[in-house]
C-alpha cells in the first residue's frame, strides 16, 4: 500500500510533459492543434468578450466621472431618503403609522414639506424654511396590505384631500389592485411566475419613484427574529436595482417591555425599538420611530414624537413632535423650544 501511494506522489511531483501542455490546449481549442496565430486570435476574441462582460455589468469610477447625475438627490430631506433609497418607519400597534405613512405618500406625490415643521433657530440661515423639504413630485406606488380599498378611500383618501388640493395627490398615488399577488419571496407551490417575480415584474413595468410596503410582515413568511428575515430585505434590494425606485417599509414596533430588577421599566433608545432581528434597523438609509405621547385628559388627536435612531446620509436629526388627528388625517407642528 506505501509503495502505491508513493508512486501516485511521484507521478503528481513530476514535470509535465511539453506534449501533455499541447493536447491541452488542443482539447481547449475543438481537438485540433492550432497554430500560434489561431491561438492568438482566439485569446483576442475571449478578451473582448470579457471587456464586453465588463462593460453590461460594472461601471468604472472613470466612467461615473463623466455622468452627469440629478442635483435632487434626496426625495425627502434632510438626507432622509435618498432617490432609490430606503426608509423604514415604524410604530407599535395602534399608533397610526398606515395613516402616517399614507400622508408621506401625499407629500410625496404632492411635492409638500412633511409635518409643516420649519427651521426655528435664528441663527441657523434655514430659519422658516421647511424641515422635512420636499423638493418634488414623485409617483408613488403603495402596497397596502391591510385597508380595503372602499374603507381606503372612505377613511384615507377623501380626508387628505381636503388638504392636498393639488390634482398630483390623485394621480400621483397608485394601489396594486390585488395586493395578495405580490409578496417580497416566491411561495412555495404558488406556480410560476412567483409572487416576489411578479412583484419585481410589476416595478419594472411601472417604474414608481417610490415604493411604499405596508406593513412588511404581510409580505414574507421568514422568522424575522432571525437573520433569516435579510432574504426578503435583500429581494426589496433586487427591485431597488431593477426599478430605479425608492422604498418606504413600514414595520411593526416590539410589545415587550423590559425591567430592571427593582421592576422599573427600562427605556429603549429607538435602534431598539422595531420588532425582530437587528439586520432590520441596520438595511435602510434611515429609521424613523414614532411613539404615541402620554396625554391627559381626552384629546382630540395623538401627540407623536419622531425618534431618528439612524440617517445614513447626514447627522443624526434629533427627535420632534407633531399632532395628529386620524379622522382628519392631518398633521402639524407641536410647539417646542427653539432649536
Amino acid at each position: 500500500m506505501e509503495e502505491s501511494m508513493n508512486s501516485r506522489n511521484d507521478q503528481h511531483d513530476s514535470p509535465i510533459s511539453p506534449y501533455c501542455i499541447e493536447d491541452a490546449e488542443a482539447q481547449q481549442y475543438g481537438g485540433e492543434q492550432l497554430s500560434e496565430a489561431e491561438i492568438q486570435h482566439e485569446e483576442y476574441l475571449r478578451g473582448e468578450a470579457l471587456e464586453e462582460t465588463r462593460r453590461r455589468n460594472l461601471i468604472t469610477a472613470e466612467e461615473m466621472s463623466k455622468r452627469r447625475y440629478s442635483e435632487q438627490s434626496f426625495l425627502i430631506g434632510p438626507n432622509l431618503l435618498p432617490k432609490a433609497g430606503k426608509l423604514l418607519i415604524t410604530a407599535a400597534t395602534g399608533t397610526g403609522k398606515s395613516s402616517i405613512s399614507l400622508y408621506i405618500s401625499a407629500c410625496l406625490a404632492t411635492g409638500t414639506p412633511l409635518f409643516d415643521l420649519k427651521h426655528k433657530s435664528k441663527k441657523d440661515n434655514r430659519f422658516g424654511k421647511p424641515f422635512f423639504e420636499v423638493p418634488g413630485k414623485s409617483f408613488v406606488c403603495y402596497l397596502d396590505y391591510e385597508i380595503p380599498e372602499a374603507l381606503r378611500q372612505k377613511l384615507r383618501l377623501e380626508p387628505l384631500s381636503n388638504s392636498f388640493k393639488d390634482e398630483s395627490f390623485r394621480r400621483n398615488i397608485a394601489f396594486p389592485i390585488h395586493p395578495s399577488n405580490y409578496r417580497l419571496e416566491n411561495q412555495r407551490g404558488e406556480g410560476n411566475p412567483g409572487s416576489f417575480d411578479r412583484l419585481l415584474t410589476l416595478m419594472q413595468a411601472t417604474k414608481p419613484d417610490v415604493l411604499v410596503i405596508d406593513p412588511f410582515s404581510s409580505t414574507h413568511s421568514l422568522d424575522e427574529n432571525s437573520a433569516q428575515i435579510k432574504q426578503a430585505l435583500n429581494n426589496i434590494d433586487r427591485i431597488i436595482d431593477a426599478a430605479g425606485t425608492a422604498v418606504i417599509l413600514i414595520h411593526h414596533a416590539s410589545p415587550k417591555v423590559s425591567r430592571d430588577a427593582n421592576g422599573k421599566v427600562i427605556d429603549k433608545s429607538a435602534i431598539e425599538k422595531p420588532r425582530g432581528h437587528s439586520v432590520l434597523v441596520d438595511w435602510p438609509d434611515a429609521h424613523v420611530h414614532f411613539e404615541e405621547e402620554k396625554q391627559q385628559g381626552q384629546p382630540k388627536g395623538k401627540v407623536l414624537r419622531m425618534e431618528f435612531s439612524k440617517v445614513r446620509h447626514g447627522s443624526k436629526l434629533k427627535s420632534k413632535t407633531i399632532a395628529a388627528d386620524f379622522t382628519k388625517m392631518t398633521f402639524g407642528e407641536v410647539d417646542e423650544p427653539d432649536e
